[in-house]
């Protein structure tokens, strides 16, 4: 799924190599440290603002799903990513469902758009680059799924052609998302 038009490529680029300038940055100031969660944030959005966007960020903030709201990607979901290349997915973690106790519940929370973009930030630990990779939440159709439960885990799973998504039970009912690389709108490695 490609939906993101060659003048967007080219302001993403542009974004991308100020984000590149910070983490270049951030390795001088602290090598062993890398870069994910509010350092994330903080990163592309003061990427965006040095960019002239007119970015809105609250640090700490508990908004679900949404970190960042910044025209013209409206909300922005920051995630660390983690590429897995024996299955071309990038695998990325969502947030809590525990206060919703059925699969039902769940979903009709869950489909309730929360973030229009996912901005995840990969980071290879073999070789200390970054990828940052780009998707619309647009993919994430949870009811298209088809879901199952195991009453072992009491974790429940929905699967569709390039998508994944796990409720893990035992971290908070946390949802868990494999995408497939094809899935994904834009991928660029920074460093």
């Amino acid at each position: 799924m490609n939906n993101l038009s060659l003048d967007d490529r080219k302001t993403l680029k542009k974004i991308f190599r100020k984000i590149k300038q910070r983490i270049a940055k951030h390795r001088k100031l602290y090598p062993k440290i890398p870069i994910k969660g509010e350092l994330w944030e903080h990163i592309l959005y003061d990427s965006l603002k040095e960019m002239g966007y007119s970015a809105l960020w609250d640090s700490g903030s508990h908004k679900e799903e949404e970190d960042i709201f910044c025209t013209p990607w409206n909300r922005i979901s920051c995630k660390s990513g983690k590429y897995v290349k024996s299955k071309n997915i990038i695998q990325i973690s969502g947030s809590r469902t525990t206060r919703f106790k059925e699969l039902d519940e769940k979903l009709n929370h869950l489909t309730k758009k929360h973030s229009d973009w996912i901005f995840s930030l990969e980071h290879n630990k073999i070789t200390d680059n970054y990828t940052i990779h780009i998707i619309n939440t647009d993919i994430l159709k949870y009811n298209d799924l088809s879901w199952t439960s195991c009453l072992k885990t009491k974790n429940f799973q929905g699967v569709s052609d390039g998508l994944k998504i796990n409720i893990v039970k035992a971290m908070s009912d946390q949802v868990w998302y494999d995408i497939s690389l094809d899935s994904v709108s834009f991928s660029h490695k920074i460093s």
